[in-house]
């Protein structure tokens, strides 16, 4: 409220002093403008928060217009959504003790003529790299197991068949590792053979951190004969 006065305050004419002696007792006011504004005719405008006179007693000074109301605040947006804390990280997997006894079955020259065992891990080996869907029958380019074994993981071999392993290859690969739960496998062997004209190890190393984020985890096996 004293702002707005002040500023109107510098609008008016210079005022005639009269007879009283006043002075400022409020910074925001000079002697000068306490005796020009407090001997003014016909109204004085003499605040008593800014000036002190001595002589007659100065009239009220006329109350300045009120100002307009303030403005109405706007009611409070929607809160925003609290953050929803991330769920617990899926369980890393737990690495078999001790040797693990598997065997490959598909298409190769080489198979053995002995009935395949009925427990173990089963290992796939379609002898070449697929592509999804890895959905497993008897007859097709991916076998399933036995019908009359049981077995503790079944895993499908990626490779072979002198395929030539480089980035692009790599890359490939990587895009399918999502691909191989829902076909019903628990993991994928990379059955690497030859390096081909684009292989970096970067890329290499990226295909096998991919794998391992897909929970599949890493594992080194030493195949032996049966």
């Amino acid at each position: 409220m004293v702002r707005s006065l002040l500023a109107l305050v510098f609008l008016l004419p210079v005022a005639v002093v009269g007879d009283k002696v006043c002075h400022s007792i409020d910074p925001r006011a000079s002697d000068a403008w306490c005796n020009q504004n407090c001997n003014y005719k016909p109204a004085p405008n003499c605040p008593a928060s800014l000036c002190v006179c001595t002589g007659d007693p100065t009239p009220a000074p006329t109350p300045a217009p009120p100002g307009p109301p303030p403005p109405t605040p706007s009611p409070p947006g929607p809160s925003p959504p609290t953050p929803t804390p991330p769920g617990p990280s899926p369980p890393a997997p737990t690495p078999p003790v001790g040797p693990i006894r598997g065997f490959w079955d598909g298409w190769v020259g080489s198979r053995s003529a002995k009935p395949a065992p009925s427990s173990g891990w089963f290992f796939a080996f379609p002898g070449l790299a697929v592509s999804p869907p890895f959905k497993a029958t008897p007859y097709s380019q991916i076998v399933s197991p036995p019908a009359w074994g049981k077995y503790d993981k079944n895993i499908l071999t990626q490779g072979g068949g002198d395929t030539g392993w480089g980035d692009s290859f790599y890359k490939r690969m990587e895009g399918y590792l999502g691909d191989y739960k829902p076909a019903g496998w628990d993991g994928v062997c990379w059955d690497w053979e030859t390096a081909g004209a684009d292989h970096t190890s970067a890329g290499f190393n990226s295909l096998m951190r991919a794998t391992k984020a897909h929970t599949f985890g890493l594992l080194g096996a030493k195949m032996q004969p049966i």
